[in-house]
């Protein structure tokens, strides 16, 4: 299936950027060749390795890049998902594939009749997050013959074997000058850097075969990944595996790459539940109780650990009671009750949040999800609270000790937030934001499941509060809904930026595309129908961007165009879990 036909112009290559990932490996680019420092043909554990390969199919070259004063963006005849380019040159088609197994990348090419190939693999061998100028240290330890090459350096080496059926090796030594990352010079960074080859191959016949591995680690199988035919659904589930790492979720590519609690939660019932993944389920939730510190769940793990998020234990919880209904697992709840118990203690008298007088949360500033100085949020924000109120109910339905009544706390909740219109946003701070449709689809899932147990007709019960969640409901449609997801901010508030400008926008009017399952999941509390047809254009995006993948956040102004990270877990997560309420 083409997915893309590239007369495209060099702005539309450049949006256009592929992933794949297997383990702690990733492999990307985009149409116009590499456009951030993060982009590499092989990057092991946030380390380019090899960062791409310069070809020429007789003496045309295929290769694309940007360089300080020019771009080099031949034409390419069609791309199909997920990293499958075709190229028509002199009469003659090329096909060249990606495929990544763990430690290892393969770029294959085959001609319709015989060519000569030449390619000239060009090193990074440095951290993603910064750039590289010269290459003394590794210069020295370059060792090859006419079949390939090892680059020693620290703390991965890199082996290259270029394999055809007549190949010849040359020493060249070569250093690309001036390479230009215009997506890191948007966002601020330094974008220039330079790269090394240490040979030129050249090799005559119809095929020809690179392969790149990291020296000293066990090489994957690896897996046929093209299909001739991928609806939104398969390509979901297969970027959904994107993110499982050994016992963990990472976050994001291309600078997401650690775990982070919060968005592990949050993702984890759609990369896992929803797909009946309930071993690996159980890993996550251990990986991250075993780290918790004072009942709090850290925010982020990887080199350093950090504790800053007031959020992440009760989505924790959210994420465990989900667990609990798919599963009935009362075996891995005994197991947990330590880490649970240890949470319900001491987390509510933590550095990042004191339970008040009146048994609702108040928080330290940037330590929601809206985590930057723009947003503070400090005091009571409306979805952290809902989110306790319903760790609250979990904590009464399995039988561990706390000291407050969910019931209680969720009317004096509604007395401090609904202010006749909707929730505020914080207590006191009526900005219209769509941390309420959160809080809403949290608490009206409680709320539907008490009136079932108890057998109580709503409207003798809770009957009010679903119909003033559903007055909300149409306001948060007028004001933040786009196709894309929710809006941070409606335009009508003070503050509101409708363009991606960095930090001062990030949650002041950017769309996020993880909000779209909680609102799916309100409307189908409250007995609203939920339509397929309002998830197509995320659908659609799945063949834009991150192909395959769904983007961090969107432009809150048309045409809403994508931003971030080009593919974030919860955003996959979201939509999956989105797609699969429609189709219940």
């Amino acid at each position: 299936m083409i997915l893309s036909r590239l007369d495209l112009s060099y702005e539309s290559a450049c949006r256009k950027e592929y992933l794949l990932v297997d383990g702690d490996c990733y492999s990307s680019s985009s149409l116009a060749g590499n456009t951030r420092k993060y982009h590499g043909m092989l990057v092991k554990n946030g380390y380019v390795l090899l960062s791409t390969i310069d070809e020429l199919v007789n003496g045309f070259r295929i290769s694309r890049a940007t360089y300080k004063k020019a771009v080099v963006c031949p034409e390419v005849l069609a791309y199909y998902h997920p990293a499958r380019f075709c190229y028509w040159i002199d009469g003659v088609f090329v096909e060249k594939r990606v495929e990544l197994a763990r430690n290892s990348v393969r770029v294959s090419y085959r001609a319709s009749e015989r060519v000569t190939f030449e390619v000239i693999p060009l090193l990074a061998m440095r951290s993603v997050h910064f750039v590289r100028k010269d290459f003394e240290d590794i210069r020295g330890g370059i060792e090859g013959n006419c079949r390939g090459f090892v680059a020693r350096a620290t703390p991965y080496s890199l082996r290259v074997e270029v394999g055809g059926e007549e190949v010849e090796a040359e020493r060249v030594d070569y250093v690309y000058y001036d390479v230009f990352y215009p997506r890191e010079c948007e966002r601020g960074y330094e974008c220039c850097e330079n790269l090394y080859a240490p040979f030129k191959f050249r090799v005559r016949g119809r095929n020809l075969n690179v392969t790149a591995r990291v020296e000293g680690f066990p090489v994957g199988k690896g897996e046929e990944v093209f299909r001739s035919a991928l609806t939104p659904e398969s390509m979901l589930e297969k970027a959904c595996d994107a993110f499982l790492r050994e016992d963990t979720i990472v976050a994001g590519y291309h600078w997401f790459t650690e775990s982070w609690g919060r968005d592990a939660f949050v993702s984890l019932p759609g990369l896992l539940l929803e797909r009946g993944l309930f071993g690996q389920a159980r890993r996550v939730f251990l990986y991250f109780a075993r780290r918790m510190k004072g009942g709090v769940i850290p925010n982020r793990v990887g080199k350093d650990i950090s504790y800053n998020s007031s959020d992440a234990s009760l989505w924790f919880v959210y994420a465990l009671n989900r667990y609990m209904e798919k599963t009935n697992d009362r075996e891995f709840l005994y197991r947990v009750k330590v880490y649970i118990e240890e949470l319900f203690e001491s987390y509510p008298e933590s550095d990042v949040a004191v339970v008040g007088e009146r048994g609702l949360l108040e928080v330290k500033p940037q330590t929601t999800w809206m985590d930057t100085i723009f947003t503070p949020r400090e005091g009571m924000p409306v979805e952290v609270n809902a989110l306790w109120i319903n760790a609250l109910a979990f904590a009464e339905r399995y039988g561990i000790d706390v000291d407050f009544d969910w019931r209680k706390v969720f009317r004096e909740f509604w007395e401090v937030f609904w202010n006749g219109e909707y929730l505020d946003d914080v207590a006191g701070d009526s900005s219209f934001r769509p941390n309420q449709v959160v809080a809403l689809a949290v608490l009206t899932r409680l709320l539907k499941r008490d009136e079932e147990k108890e057998g109580a007709d709503r409207s003798n019960r809770w009957g009010e509060i679903f119909e003033n969640a559903a007055k909300a409901l149409r306001l948060c449609e007028e004001k933040l809904l786009t196709p894309y997801g929710l809006r941070t901010l409606s335009p009508e508030e003070e503050g509101y930026i409708g363009r991606y400008c960095g930090d001062k926008s990030y949650h002041n009017g950017c769309v996020w595309p993880w909000l779209l399952g909680f609102y799916f999941e309100l409307r189908k509390n409250l007995d609203l129908k939920t339509s397929r047809f309002v998830l197509m254009p995320l659908l659609s995006h799945l063949y834009d961007c991150g192909i395959g993948f769904v983007s961090e956040i969107f432009d809150g102004d048309s045409p809403y165009n994508p931003n971030g990270c080009i593919a974030q877990a919860w955003s996959v997560a979201e939509l999956y879990r989105a797609l699969k309420m429609c189709e219940l």
